[in-house]
């Protein structure tokens, strides 16, 4: 999904693999160089379901592009966005 092109009749399920927040693990290969596999198995899974349906699946990775983007995304179309499904990756 490209944020920028929005069909406002169109609903949106986003997948996000949010920015870390936490300065320490910035540099962390796991959170900064690997898209997140789950949210994508999950995309797909549902992408062969809904094929046809005006709902559209989108990952955003907040690892690589940070969360000001998604945040406009949100304010710009609270009414276009069905669910959200976020990821998270923590220290143990």
């Amino acid at each position: 999904m490209n944020f920028t092109q929005v069909n406002p009749n169109d609903k949106y399920i986003l997948f996000i693999n949010s920015e870390d927040s936490f300065e320490a693990h910035k540099t962390c290969a796991n959170g900064s160089l690997y898209p997140n596999l789950g949210l994508l198995t999950l995309m797909n899974s549902l992408n062969l379901k809904l094929k046809d349906s005006n709902i559209r699946l989108g990952y955003y990775d907040g690892a690589l592009h940070g969360n000001k983007m998604l945040y406009g995304f949100i304010e710009n179309y609270p009414d276009s966005i069905e669910m959200m499904c976020l990821s998270t990756l923590t220290a143990n």
